[in-house]
């Protein structure tokens, strides 16, 4: 165990057999039914940005009371052409493992005793926000037992599976402009939510009430913004809850993490989503689109 910072405490849970390693962050005095976090980094399923897009976004939603499980899913050999996998059914298992394991662990004196699972929130980044959504449809399906994933924030997210993106790695222009006639997901279950209607269709009624969106404007390497903009839309036709937001100066990029134009933000949309105190104050902001 480590402290963080002055008010927040972190510790790495090693992995298991059925497990990936998980890093749990809190406040050094967390409430004490404090809502959970399952943060899911991105990385382009070559690599987990644990702490980028992991532990530095636990500590600061930490302030909210929330506490933070980072999970550190498996991924393909670094550096390689090829995934560990040909489909992204390995990785939405250890995503959905680690889900259940912070259920089991509500009483877990190791993160406070008393976690609330009527409201837990996922965040994922790029390659994690497709996670966080497969993982909202695996649950959807599978889950009989405990309260539904409550809300979902993604950061710059995308929306297409492993198997139908660029296999050279990094070179992201590719699937960008022929991903839907090349790189196609020839899985009968596909994930692949930006190039197959179908899959969408099959998405949106999984997806929790509160969804919220964050693209940043110099995100010239992957198509996050119009595959937001689709979700988002897709939503609303639906008549769901959803916010969008596209902003930050013209050079912030693809992967920037943690930045002044979504963190409060996104601070805003969990306190008023999870119902803590403060959460229905009115915010305005320039750059929502």
């Amino acid at each position: 165990m480590k402290q963080c910072n002055a008010t927040c405490t972190e510790f790495l849970l090693p992995a298991t057999e059925t497990l990936p390693p998980i890093t749990f962050v809190s406040s050094t005095n967390p409430p004490p039914n404090p809502k959970v976090l399952l943060i899911l980094p991105g990385g382009g399923y070559q690599k987990v940005m644990v702490k980028k897009e992991g532990t530095v976004i636990a500590n600061h939603f930490s302030s909210l009371g929330f506490v933070s499980f980072v999970c550190d899913y498996p991924i393909g050999p670094r550096g390689t052409m090829s995934l560990r996998a040909k489909n992204v059914e390995p990785i939405i298992s250890s995503a959905a493992r680690t889900l259940e394991f912070i259920r089991e662990s509500k009483e877990d004196e190791r993160f406070g005793g008393n976690l609330d699972l009527t409201s837990i929130s996922l965040i994922g980044f790029s390659a994690g926000g497709h996670l966080s959504l497969c993982l909202c449809e695996h649950d959807k399906k599978h889950n009989k037992t405990y309260p539904p994933i409550y809300a979902t924030l993604l950061v710059y997210p995308t929306l297409r599976s492993p198997t139908c993106w660029c296999i050279a790695g990094g070179l992201w222009i590719v699937p960008s402009l022929f991903g839907k006639k090349i790189f196609k997901d020839k899985n009968e279950h596909c994930y692949c939510y930006g190039c197959n209607s179908k899959a969408m269709e099959r998405l949106i009624p999984s997806l929790p009430e509160h969804v919220m969106c964050v693209t940043v404007k110099g995100d010239m390497l992957l198509p996050a913004k119009k595959h937001s903009k689709v979700l988002v839309k897709k939503l609303e036709e639906e008549g769901r809850r959803v916010r969008y937001l596209h902003g930050g100066p013209f050079w912030l990029y693809h992967g920037c993490g943690l930045h002044g134009c979504w963190g409060e933000e996104g601070k805003f949309f969990l306190r008023q989503a999870c119902n803590i105190e403060g959460g229905e104050e009115k915010k305005v902001d320039d750059t929502r689109i």
